[in-house]
């Protein structure tokens, strides 16, 4: 079936180009549209490669952001000017043989001009093009997906239901995956999530960081909704009863080790998150872990620093999307990279906050507001690519999960990642994973209207003592905290939620 070519540049709109494969799959199915060209065997021409998968499609979509036009290689010129670019190559090509060339402009791009362009894309000025904002992004795409309509046959994807019967039977019981094979997937009735097993990871060549430019605790009859490994916590973790259903909670990881000074702060507002954050910075501390979350309706946060030395630091919070996007742009521009990033609610509104660091040669992709079908298939794609998942937050835009994520391509620990959860089946996973030696390294959870939902990543490895808090209420937050750190226990990580209303 002849489909949909994106053609895009890695530095100029990769997230956008992402996100927009997302949703046409969903509407046209995995078959119908391809981006990126691929697994060029050694010895072939590259050109006609790039001819032959634009001839089999019937639509080529060429995605325009702001420096798509003057965009220069290593030697200072123009990429667009070098015969041999990929995307001058593609728009060539399809131009060449008639074929439709959609200009789809996103960060607020503007159409190039006839004399900006090489004699071989000049007919691409003239083309009729759309515009994806991020504000109207949903509306945008629905008027794309119909003007797609006359060149590409719409095909049933399947539903969640449909989908999730499907991964239940993929592999047999006990199968385990090993590096080099696909991701396995678990679904239960109580909530979607992904299961990844790095037992065997291979060392990758550092490539080009890229970004987005544009995957209520359980009570226990026992005790509380605490584990530890591999030795009990010294003090006595009793479940806090909350004064208030509704009132803040607080889920937290602590580590019994030596390590740099530390300092936490929670319940600040935006004004004494800035004031900690500058005051700290002064003498030394940079950011490790932030939370949003709300109360009566206005932002709080969580945090904690560490005294160590690091590379030159961004941090930000209150952001909308439309805000956090701009920081987004202007921050990977300066050669800065995410290492953080959470979305929260604020009443109907949804914020982001996040910490970047200037440089490093690891390979990163980050994405947010996706939806969990878009979380899932880009989890699928970049760990099939070698990379893990370092960061996740889930939050609810319109009535719908969305979560935001960091994938590295780097090596380390076996590991496994959840998302989606109910409370029950996160308790489920987490004693399971707890007894094969599996410690959480981050969690969030949010409130889904009725109930809590969670996601969180898990990596194996022996060492330090830890243990895991899950719903403290925000009145006894402090008590618990203290305790904890009196005991010798040093916090690494920190999540602010609203429970759910069950």
């Amino acid at each position: 079936m002849r489909g949909i070519f994106i053609s895009y540049r890695r530095d100029d709109a990769e997230g956008q180009a992402g996100r927009l494969f997302d949703d046409l799959t969903e509407h046209f199915g995995n078959d119908a549209v391809f981006m990126d060209v691929a697994d060029i065997e050694p010895g072939r021409d590259f050109r006609r490669v790039i001819d032959e998968h634009v001839a089999s499609c019937a639509v080529l979509l060429t995605i325009i952001g702001k420096s798509w036009l003057t965009i220069c290689d290593a030697s200072g010129a123009r990429r667009l000017d070098d015969s041999a670019d990929f995307v001058r190559l593609e728009t060539a090509s399809a131009l060449r043989r008639d074929i439709p060339v959609i200009p789809v402009l996103v960060h607020g791009a503007r159409m190039p001009r006839a004399e900006d362009l090489p004699d071989d894309i000049q007919e691409l000025a003239f083309r009729n093009g759309v515009e994806l904002s991020h504000a109207r992004w949903e509306s945008d795409v629905r008027l794309l997906i119909n003007a797609l309509r006359p060149y590409v046959q719409s095909k049933h994807v399947p539903t969640s239901q449909e989908r999730e019967t499907g991964r239940r039977a993929a592999p047999a019981p006990g199968t385990r995956m090993a590096l080099a094979g696909v991701a396995a997937v678990l679904v239960c009735a109580a909530g979607a999530y992904v299961w990844y097993d790095r037992s065997a990871n291979k060392a990758s060549a550092p490539e080009p960081g890229n970004g987005e430019r544009v995957s209520k605790s359980v009570p226990n009859p026992a005790g509380p909704d605490t584990a530890t490994a591999p030795a009990a916590p010294p003090v006595s973790m009793d479940p806090p009863v909350p004064q208030n259903p509704g009132e803040p909670r607080f889920a937290t990881i602590w580590e019994m080790r030596q390590g740099p000074a530390w300092q936490a702060r929670h319940a600040l507002t935006a004004e004494e998150l800035q004031h900690a954050e500058d005051t700290l910075a002064g003498q030394g501390y940079r950011l490790v872990d932030l939370s949003g979350y709300a109360v009566g309706g206005q932002a709080r946060y969580a945090a904690i620093w560490q005294k160590t030395a690091g590379p030159d630091q961004k941090t930000r919070h209150g952001l909308t999307a439309d805000q956090y996007q701009q920081e987004f742009n202007r921050l990977v521009d300066q050669g800065y990279r995410p290492v953080h990033v959470v979305g929260y609610a604020v009443g109907d509104q949804v914020r982001f906050a996040a910490i970047w660091e200037k440089g490093g040669s690891i390979a990163w992709v980050a994405r947010h507001d996706m939806t969990p079908g878009q979380y899932q298939r880009q989890f699928e794609r970049f760990t099939t690519d070698g990379y893990r998942l370092v960061d996740v937050s889930g939050y609810v835009r319109e009535g719908q999960d969305r979560y935001a994520a960091i994938w590295e391509k780097k090596t380390g620990a076996a590991w496994e990642t959840h998302h989606g959860m109910s409370a029950k089946v996160y308790k489920q996973e987490y004693d399971r994973l707890s007894r094969q030696g599996y410690r959480p390294v981050r969690i969030s959870a949010w409130s889904a209207g009725n109930a809590t939902h969670y996601a969180a990543i898990w990596e194996k490895g022996e060492g330090s003592t830890w243990t895991v808090q899950h719903g403290v209420p925000s009145g006894q937050y402090q008590a618990a905290f203290n305790a904890m750190k009196s005991a010798g226990y040093r916090l690494v990580g920190v999540t602010g939620y609203q429970p759910g209303i069950e």
